[in-house]
C-alpha cells in the first residue's frame, strides 16, 4: 500500500501475507484471524478516506477562484469543512482500529470502549516489559490532534476566517487560500487565537505523514515478532 507522498506504507502488506500464510497453516486461531478480517480493512479504509478528505482540501485551498470563496452564499466554505471534518474522524478512526489489531494479535480483552490509548493501557497491564510498548507510548502529537477532533463532533473549527496568500513566478500568478486551526478549539468564537497552527493544510500533511509513520511502525514490530513467532497470538 503506497500513500504517496506521504508514506510508503511498505510494513503493512507483508504482515498481511503473513497472517494469511498463518491462516493457511492453522497456525492462527480462528477467532483473532476473523477479528483480524474485520478490522484490518477498516483501517485501511479509514486511511484512504483521510487521504482522499486531505486531497480535497488541498484542491480546495489551491483551485477555488478568490471571489467564489468570499461568496458567502457559495459552497466553499461548507465544502472545504465538510473535507476537514472527514479528514479528523477517519485519521482519528484509524488509530482506533489499529488499537482493536494490536489487542488481537496479542490475545488481550476488548474493554467496552476502545481507543489508540487503550492498547497501551491492556497490555502495559498485562505484559508491563513488552516491547511494542514503546511503540505505542501517545505521541506528543496525538492530545491536539484529539482536541480537533474530539471538537469537530459537536462545532466547527474553521468556521470563515481564512487569508489569501498570493505568489507571482514570472508570468505566472498562483494563490492559495489559508485557513488556520484554533490554539484551543473548546474556546468560544470571540476568544480564539491562532498561533500553532497557521495553515491547516500543512497541519494536515504533516499529521498525517505522523499517522502513518506511527502505523507502519507498529506493523513492522507485530510483523518481525509474528514471523519470529510462526503462529499466533503472541
Amino acid at each position: 500500500m503506497s500513500f504517496t507522498p506521504y508514506h510508503s506504507f511498505s510494513s503493512e502488506p507483508k504482515f498481511v501475507r503473513l497472517i494469511e500464510r498463518l491462516n493457511e497453516e492453522n497456525k492462527i486461531p480462528t477467532e483473532i484471524y476473523e477479528g483480524f478480517c474485520r478490522y484490518h480493512p477498516a483501517l485501511t479504509h479509514k486511511l484512504r478516506s483521510t487521504k482522499y478528505n486531505l486531497e480535497q482540501v488541498k484542491n480546495k485551498l489551491t483551485t477555488t477562484d478568490i471571489q467564489e470563496a468570499a461568496n458567502t452564499k457559495g459552497n466553499f466554505l461548507f465544502e472545504t469543512n465538510m473535507f476537514i471534518d472527514g479528514y479528523f474522524y477517519n485519521c482519528g478512526s484509524a488509530l482506533d482500529i489499529l488499537a482493536h489489531e494490536v489487542l488481537l494479535i496479542f490475545n488481550q480483552t476488548f474493554p467496552s470502549k476502545v481507543y489508540f490509548e487503550t492498547a497501551y493501557k491492556e497490555i502495559h497491564r498485562n505484559r508491563s516489559g513488552d516491547t511494542i510498548l514503546t511503540r505505542l507510548t501517545r505521541p506528543t502529537w496525538k492530545q491536539e490532534f484529539s482536541n480537533y477532533r474530539n471538537a469537530l463532533t459537536h462545532e466547527l473549527i474553521l468556521a470563515a476566517s481564512y487569508s489569501i496568500n498570493i505568489e507571482n513566478t514570472g508570468a505566472r500568478q498562483s494563490h492559495m487560500i489559508v485557513f488556520p486551526l484554533p490554539d484551543d478549539p473548546r474556546s468560544s468564537r470571540g476568544t480564539r487565537t491562532y498561533q500553532r497552527n497557521a495553515n491547516v493544510l500543512e497541519y494536515a500533511e504533516e499529521n498525517f505523514t505522523r499517522v502513518l509513520r506511527l502505523i507502519n511502525g507498529i506493523y513492522s514490530e507485530l510483523y518481525n515478532r509474528t514471523r519470529d513467532n510462526d503462529s499466533l497470538p503472541l
